[in-house]
């Protein structure tokens, strides 16, 4: 050991306790042992690899397996299988002048191979259905949630005291306005997957000391009128809907991608009735988007607020599902003047479409449970061209997993159009909607467990259409 071995100080009297591990002291005491390694990783990144879907790959596994770290140990002895394969060997070691490592976004395991960490993580990520790409080289996984947060998760080997383990580090790229939210549902969950441990319950720790959100039955019936709540009657409650819809509305018509971003997600918190003030907001809400103009004839919204405006909101949402487009506001503008305008378009689009999805299921699954069966059947949603685009999306994974999210999503809006339009039932048949959600299911099987569950389902409700065209 040379001289600037003996002056670096010990690690161990700078680790502190983390989920039952010690977690990872400032980089300056890290990796330093490995001059060679001082060129920066990302100088030459690699081609990020895809998993390929072979015809013997195992079946969804049922989430509600995994209650104990027996379990999850023992699923991920079969690293080899795992999306996520990292060669033991090639694990590099924190370069030198890395930025330093976040104490609760970063833990060293320590009685595992990085085999078998990639293993657990890729498992995490199937269940809780976040899509990733997978760097085996670098040993990086780019991950989005469903809910269009962006993160990336580094392996890197140990050095000095921790040469026997892995460290593991989590990057927020892009999305979520609270770094608590993040840590909370995504960071700490994964962390511990890494470690070997079972992965909670729900999507808040058990000691989380956040109070659960009051559900639609309890925030619409507990202390209406009592002090700390105000209760509006029937006529100022629609005065409220039909502004906030006209807001939206507004939105959507300008050039700017911020507000065409904030408009629809207004209208997907709008149709969302755990996320609405009151279930008439929801069910107006959605109403204007499945039906347009027509909404207004319920209730005399038409003679209480003049022009609603249903019709801007179901062309938007309609021209979003079919063509991937919207044809108002900035999404409407083909002038491109460079690369970066266009990649900063398509990114645009492609989370508009994320979000008219979003604002479709919620309006659809809003009717259905109320049981507003003509009102979908009255929709354009349920004629064929739509149909149709919502079987191209789920298609579109077979060719590009990271629409994986989307796929879902299309698949969940076609299950309930199918359920309650005989006729979708029948377009879907004829276009070979089996086969795709075959083809869907299987990849939902792999690494998106809400995939595999709605392509289920939905494949039960087309083979019911078959058997009944099989025995006419």
């Amino acid at each position: 050991m040379n001289s600037s071995d003996d002056a670096r100080p010990s690690m161990a009297s700078d680790a502190t306790e983390f989920s039952g591990s010690r977690s990872i002291p400032r980089p300056k005491t890290i990796g330093v042992s490995r001059p060679k390694s001082i060129t920066s990783r990302h100088r030459t990144p690699s081609p990020l690899t895809v998993p390929t879907f072979e015809a013997s790959c195992e079946p969804p596994r049922d989430s509600a397996s995994d209650t104990s770290n027996a379990v999850v140990n023992e699923r991920v002895q079969a690293h080899t299988s795992s999306n996520w394969s990292v060669s033991d060997a090639t694990l590099k070691p924190i370069p030198i002048f890395y930025p330093p490592l976040e104490v609760q976004k970063s833990v060293f395991v320590g009685d595992a191979s990085p085999s078998i960490v990639c293993a657990r993580i890729s498992d995490f990520f199937r269940m809780k259905s976040i899509i990733a790409q997978y760097d085996n080289q670098e040993a990086t996984a780019k991950a989005l949630t469903p809910d269009n947060m962006s993160f990336q998760v580094n392996l890197f080997c140990g050095s000095g005291d921790y040469s026997h383990g892995v460290i593991v580090e989590i990057q927020q790229l892009r999305g979520g306005a609270c770094p608590m939210v993040f840590y909370r549902d995504y960071c700490r969950p994964i962390l511990r997957s890494a470690q070997g441990h079972a992965a909670l319950p729900s999507s808040q720790s058990k000691d989380s000391s956040c109070s659960p959100p009051l559900t639609r039955t309890a925030r619409s019936t507990a202390g209406e009128g009592e002090k700390g709540c105000v209760a509006m009657d029937v006529s100022d409650l629609e005065d409220a809907t039909i502004l906030a819809l006209e807001i939206a509305a507004g939105l959507l018509k300008k050039d700017r991608m911020d507000a065409n971003k904030l408009g629809m997600e207004s209208l997907k918190l709008l149709t969302d009735e755990s996320s609405s003030t009151r279930p008439h907001t929801a069910l107006y809400a959605a109403r204007a988007v499945l039906l347009g103009p027509a909404a207004a004839d319920e209730g005399g919204l038409a003679e209480k607020g003049g022009d609603v405006p249903s019709g801007d909101i179901q062309e938007a949402i309609l021209s979003l599902v079919v063509h991937k487009k919207m044809s108002m506001g900035f999404a409407a503008d083909d002038d491109e003047d460079s690369d970066d305008e266009e990649f900063a378009d398509s990114f645009h689009q492609a989370l508009l479409y994320n979000l008219a999805l979003k604002t479709l299921v919620n309006s659809l699954e809003l009717l259905q449970n109320l049981g507003r069966f003509n009102d979908i059947l009255s929709s354009p949603f349920c004629q064929e061209d739509s149909v149709m685009a919502l079987l191209f999306e789920i298609e579109n994974v077979s060719k590009d997993v990271t629409k994986s999210h989307d796929a879902a999503l299309a698949t969940r809006a076609l299950f309930i159009i199918i359920q309650v339009c005989k006729d979708s039932r029948i377009f879907s048949h004829a276009h070979d909607a089996l086969n795709v959600l075959r083809q869907a299911n299987h990849i939902g099987g792999k690494m998106h467990a809400v995939l595999a569950r709605e392509t289920e389902r939905t494949i039960d409700e087309v083979l019911l259409e078959s058997k009944m065209q099989a025995t006419n």
